[in-house]
């Protein structure tokens, strides 16, 4: 919700602006992204096996970024500098666990092997550059395990186990990764477009 609200903060060609009545009503829920993000869940894609924190607790992050972002928009400095510090919390914490030495990519979640789709959204939410080397590393990953799966996303979950001792799931036809253009390694906007599962998707319930 504050990342599709923060707009209402900016956009002055809007008749009605968000004000700091707004904010601090959207501030209860940055103090839930506060403790969030490291807290265990079956994942975005409710696939994970068991509980467990994932790296997608960067949109915890995104959401006190953007508070701290209005407040500085609204020139209230104390509330600006307390969200800062609580985004960079999450952030170094997010990077920390879930950050694969060993494999050398980002894994989808705390301590894990596997990747996922979402990963790629790093750059569009400003959690880290398109040209970070370990974004880069993740996206090269992600592309050279999503060909050798012919996996592409539409209802089903893109989640590709390390160990490839689960089944993965079946999927659609027409994913599409525009992501590469932007880590400057050349251009491959539609790397998966042609890849289909063998096994026909499931119709969305």
């Amino acid at each position: 919700m504050i990342l599709a609200i923060a707009q209402a903060f900016f956009d002055e060609r809007l008749p009605l602006m968000g004000d700091e009545t707004l904010f601090r009503r959207l501030e209860p829920l940055g103090e839930q992204a506060n403790w969030r993000w490291k807290e265990p869940d079956a994942g975005l894609w409710s696939s994970a096996p068991r509980a467990t924190a994932h790296l997608f607790g960067m949109m915890c992050w995104a959401a006190v970024d953007r508070l701290a972002r209005i407040a500085d928009r609204l020139g209230l400095t104390d509330r600006a500098l307390y969200w800062r510090r609580s985004a960079e919390v999450i952030r170094t914490g997010v990077l920390s666990n879930a950050w694969n030495e060993e494999r050398g990519y980002f894994a989808s979640s705390f301590a894990g092997q596997d990747l996922d789709a979402s990963l790629l959204l790093m750059p569009d939410i400003g959690f880290l550059p398109a040209s970070d080397p370990r974004y880069v590393a993740t996206l090269s990953a992600a592309e050279r395990e999503l060909r050798s799966a012919a996996i592409s996303t539409g209802t089903v979950c893109p989640t590709i186990s390390a160990s490839r001792t689960r089944p993965l799931r079946p999927a659609r036809s027409g994913w599409s990764m525009p992501w590469r253009g932007r880590s400057n390694r050349g251009s491959a906007r539609h790397v998966l477009r042609n890849s289909v599962a063998t096994e026909p998707a499931r119709p969305a319930v």
